[in-house]
């Protein structure tokens, strides 16, 4: 006769699995599990390491746009709770961090770049000269460019 061996964690339905891993004792409910670097929760799921900030967010309110972001309003990585995350596009998404002071190098109130020269970079973009020409003349990178365009936020 087959030796039947306990089943693991692993085979426990995904919403029982990532429940047992959240810290629900304050108003962010934190991931206890695996973190990246960033601070921000990840879990297997199907065989890919997701956020897991992005696995609440489907748990809860069901699948996630393509395209779009799962957004925290109160800017604590490891943060699982539903009613912190919303989405957002990318663009969404980095205006909400720079409104909120958490933008490096092109954070208008706290930047490399001054109002002048953020409108100054837009404007040549928009004239037609490439994004790494108009970084190199200001010190900062194509992508930086990007991205302050993107985002339109000058000032």
């Amino acid at each position: 006769m087959k030796k039947l061996r306990p089943r693991g964690i692993s085979s426990w339905p995904l919403e029982k699995r990532f429940w047992r891993s959240v810290d629900k004792s304050g108003d962010c409910w934190l991931w206890t599990a695996a973190l990246w670097p960033n601070g921000y929760g990840r879990v297997c799921v199907n065989g890919r390491t997701v956020g897991s900030h992005r696995v609440a967010y489907e748990l809860t309110y069901g699948p996630i746009p393509h395209g779009l972001f799962v957004c925290h309003k109160c800017d604590v990585p490891a943060c699982v709770n539903p009613d912190h995350l919303f989405l957002g596009s990318n663009t969404d998404n980095v205006r909400d961090m720079w409104r909120k002071g958490r933008g490096k190098g092109l954070d208008p109130h706290n930047g490399k770049l001054t109002t002048e020269q953020r409108r100054i970079a837009v404007a040549r973009v928009a004239a037609g000269e490439s994004k790494t020409d108009v970084g190199r003349d200001l010190g900062v990178s194509r992508q930086a460019i990007h991205h302050l365009v993107k985002a339109g936020i000058y000032g």
